[in-house]
């Protein structure tokens, strides 16, 4: 079930969110206890003084007030290298990432990139064909953490330039379907019920094992250039990151697999897949080339896993922990699936500067 929310966010900074005092203070609750002679005698001589503490008074819980409600401007990106100490800007360019301090670390990243391309037999060099337009391409960095915020790893991602594509030309359908948030809930519900083991994969260059059926150009990639055909371009033979169709071409791709294994898709989500074998089953949930699997078997489990990694090269991340910026724990003992985002909550604390706020049980007064 979808989360509801009684209200939207709330906008500190609106002027109808500005709480107003009242002018009606201590003084003047002393001033009452006075006789109407004492008051006609003192009202000349402490009109002033008093408008003058009240204006002070509201003056300073008024700007308390909106001192306490101001958000801080977001933090700029930044990245945590492996010692957890050093931090540096994530580069944009492969220029940038080879003069960076990390460049070593970036330079192994493209490698293993362009290895795998070249294994997936992602292109072909040849001239452009007159009238044709070659589309560019970037590459995109970014460091891999897990749950508690450490760097896993540095990736380096080719990426064609989309956006310089032409209907009817370089593309056709673009639509591609992800599960649904609240299919994972049901998944991870079903597998506290009935106390299913939930591992995970990853399919690595996902995108790539889809094939085009247009005839796409693309620039060299940056620091890749074939030194004996430096003019010439790439002919795409399989689909690539940043392509309008590739999505598409991969679920597609994933789909076609998941039927000829027997699976069948929940007809309310099309990235759910079930199969049953016997008085076992097991789910396949898909999110783009992520992957979660959930089986009252363990053979059935490992034989499906064998199945995939057969088909694609696949990453066997064990039971599962993470998924989508998601903390899991099954606990199939106690038969409860615990989840949270820790790791997301720090993030914004820090990125609007409250990380070292103190924490309260809750954060108003239920009354």
């Amino acid at each position: 079930m979808e989360d509801k929310f009684d209200e939207g966010p709330r906008n500190y900074n609106d002027e109808s969110s500005v709480v107003e005092f009242d002018d009606h203070d201590e003084d003047e609750e002393k001033e009452e206890g006075k006789t109407d002679d004492d008051m006609d005698s003192s009202d000349d001589d402490n009109e002033d003084t008093r408008s003058s503490k009240s204006n002070i008074k509201r003056h300073t819980r008024t700007q308390s007030l909106e001192k306490a409600t101001v958000i801080p401007s977001p933090k700029r990106r930044t990245y945590r290298g492996p010692s957890l100490e050093h931090v540096g800007e994530m580069p944009t360019t492969f220029k940038s990432a080879m003069e960076s301090s990390d460049s070593g670390k970036w330079k192994e990243a493209c490698d293993s990139e362009f290895d795998s391309l070249q294994r997936n037999d992602t292109w072909e060099i040849v001239p452009l064909p007159k009238g044709r337009k070659a589309i560019g391409c970037r590459w995109v960095f970014r460091v891999k953490e897990n749950q508690d915020g450490e760097v896993e790893r540095f990736k380096a991602r080719l990426v064609a330039k989309g956006f310089s594509q032409k209907f009817g030309v370089d593309y056709e359908e673009t639509f591609a379907p992800v599960a649904k948030f609240t299919s994972i809930r049901v998944v991870l519900s079903m597998a506290a019920k009935y106390g299913l083991m939930l591992h995970q994969m990853d399919v690595k260059t996902a995108f790539l094992n889809g094939s085009l059926n247009e005839d796409i150009y693309m620039d060299q990639p940056d620091g890749y250039l074939d030194a004996t055909q430096p003019d010439y371009v790439c002919k795409l033979k399989r689909s690539l990151y940043g392509l309008k169709q590739s999505p598409r071409m991969w679920n597609q791709t994933i789909d076609g697999f998941m039927i000829k294994m027997g699976f069948k898709k929940c007809e309310s989500d099309h990235c759910i897949y079930i199969k049953r074998d016997d008085q076992d089953m097991i789910l396949v949930v898909l999110y783009v080339d992520d992957l979660i699997l959930a089986s009252s078997n363990n053979e059935l489990l490992k034989s499906t896993k064998m199945a995939l990694s057969k088909r694609f090269e696949m990453t066997d991340l064990g039971e599962l922990d993470y998924f989508l910026g998601m903390e899991i724990k099954n606990d199939r003992k106690t038969g409860m699936v615990t989840v949270q985002q820790t790791k997301f909550l720090k993030s914004v604390l820090t990125k609007f500067g409250m990380d070292n706020s103190k924490p309260v049980k809750t954060p108003q007064d239920p009354a």
